[in-house]
């Protein structure tokens, strides 16, 4: 571990954060000095009760649950979560306790406590931000491919525009899952859902949530059809979408679906089958938009299918499949994304020739030190991805994974925690501070400082990940942060 001067700035901000407050000061000071899971747990329990809001009660309190919860600890668990839940009901009615609900929703989901979830949402006031709490607790579960629960949670009382969002969402996640049937049933449900909102007169426009289109849904559907080797029953699905542009965006994900499936020949035939019927009238008032729609969908299948021949290994006639893209910028993304899938499938050898191949030019003894560093940053090779950091030109600056600022530089203190650059990573801290607006200056901060903490802790710093941690003025990202501090204290100690 380094010396104490290291953490010389962060306790600065520790000892004069107010937010903090009197009563952890020993605590804090204790748990830079020995961290432990007892004064961890502490830390974070003292930091829920000097909480301003029941919300930053609710949360500190779960998040310190859920340490316990994920290194499979359910009994030391339990109290923790019972006083997050406590916490959410000590709001006042309102607003407050609608918020802090809605926190205690989150991590019940979290935890596939899916009864203590609804419950939850079901006691939220508000009947637009109960139906919205419900619907984001429907898609995640979707996401998680638990369809089963998720229908439980929709039929829910909502109102009918809420409940064709969810279906729409479900039955595309069932269709991306393979399953199939199960996507259309859902998706026969989404009918009537907008039916129901139709006949009420209520503009499906006019929602908190988009409700979604029917072709975008019937795509996935079609594109699920595909994989599956029922090509007729996708025809017949992509028959039932009245939206040229939706019509499009599906044939270029069936070519892309077949060309990674090995059917080049069939990929290729669909994209030539890429076409605006003539007799539409959308195509007579829309002509030329639709025209560009049918060369950049075409542009976007073409990528997509070369990037499926490039993972067998074929590099060449994955470029051949490129060399049709029309547009320069679209051809030259594709390079980009064929050249970071090829480092880190663990070659690199040809990457110099394949970043040639961009029609534009470019600073090559920039770009594939970038790639390739990228790939051991994340493979956990720190002393090679310093080597190749090393080799870009100082003046090509910082490296823009993201267009945030906040996640960008989340990254970059990331990478550079993993290629062994603290100081590098400390600058980007500071930087948070000083940068934009003040009013967001504590939120990037803590967003950034939260992600360190992460990187610190699975490298056993365990001193400067609280330290770090504790700098953090935001309570809710303070509380996320000692939480991946006591995460892997507790799993270093499992037997």
């Amino acid at each position: 571990m380094h010396g104490l001067s290291r953490f010389i700035p962060l306790l600065a901000v520790l000892w004069f954060n107010p937010a903090i407050g009197s009563e952890i000061d020993n605590t804090a000071a204790n748990c830079i000095a020995e961290p432990s899971e007892d004064c961890v747990s502490e830390l974070m329990e003292k930091t829920a009760r000097v909480a301003e809001t029941p919300q930053q009660r609710t949360h500190t309190f779960s998040a310190l649950a859920d340490a316990y919860e994920r290194n499979a600890r359910p009994d030391d668990a339990a109290p923790y979560w019972d006083s997050a839940h406590a916490a959410a009901l000590s709001a006042p009615e309102g607003e407050a306790r609608d918020i802090a609900l809605g926190t205690q929703v989150g991590w019940s989901s979290r935890r596939h406590d899916i009864t203590a979830a609804i419950s939850a949402a079901e006691q939220i006031s508000d009947n637009e931000k109960r139906d919205s709490t419900l619907l984001s607790l429907a898609d995640a579960l979707a996401l998680e491919e638990r369809f089963d629960q998720a229908r439980t949670v929709l039929l829910r009382r909502m109102d009918f525009g809420t409940l064709a969002v969810g279906l729409g969402n479900l039955a595309s996640s069932q269709a991306k899952a393979g399953k199939v049937e199960d996507a259309w049933r859902s998706f026969r449900t989404y009918e009537k859902a907008v039916s129901w909102v139709r006949e009420d007169l209520i503009s499906l426009d006019d929602r908190p949530h988009q409700v979604p289109r029917p072709g975008s849904i019937l795509a996935e559907i079609a594109v699920a059809e595909v994989r599956m080797g029922r090509g007729k029953d996708a025809l017949k699905t992509l028959t039932k979408i009245d939206n040229q542009h939706e019509i499009l965006i599906a044939k270029a994900r069936i070519a892309e679906t077949q060309a990674e499936a090995g059917d080049l020949s069939g990929a290729r035939r669909t994209v030539s089958g890429m076409k605006i019927r003539r007799d539409n009238t959308e195509a007579a008032l829309f002509k030329e938009l639709l025209k560009d729609r049918l060369r950049r969908e075409r542009d976007n299948a073409r990528a997509g299918i070369a990037q499926a021949v490039a993972v067998s290994g074929d590099l060449k006639r994955a470029m051949s499949v490129l060399s049709e893209i029309k547009d320069d910028e679209r051809h030259d993304e594709a390079i980009a994304e064929l050249a970071y899938d090829y480092v880190t499938s663990g070659k690199y050898e040809k990457l110099p020739w394949l970043l040639r191949q961009k029609r534009t030019p470019i600073n090559l003894e920039a770009e594939a030190p970038r790639i390739v560093a990228l790939y051991y940053a994340n493979s956990g090779k720190p002393d090679k991805a310093r080597e190749h950091f090393d080799r870009i030109p100082v003046e090509i600056g910082p490296i823009p994974i993201f267009t945030s600022v906040a996640i960008r530089w989340s990254n970059t203190a990331t990478l550079r925690h993993q290629y062994g650059d603290r100081e590098g990573a400390a600058r980007i801290l500071a930087k948070t501070l000083t940068y934009g607006r003040e009013e967001n200056r504590g939120q990037q901060y803590g967003f950034v400082a939260s992600i360190v903490t992460l990187h610190q802790s699975k490298q056993e710093r365990f001193s400067e990940a609280v330290s770090t941690a504790l700098s953090i003025e935001k309570l809710e990202h303070r509380a996320t942060a000692l939480r991946h501090v006591l995460i892997e204290l507790l799993a270093k100690q499992a037997p």
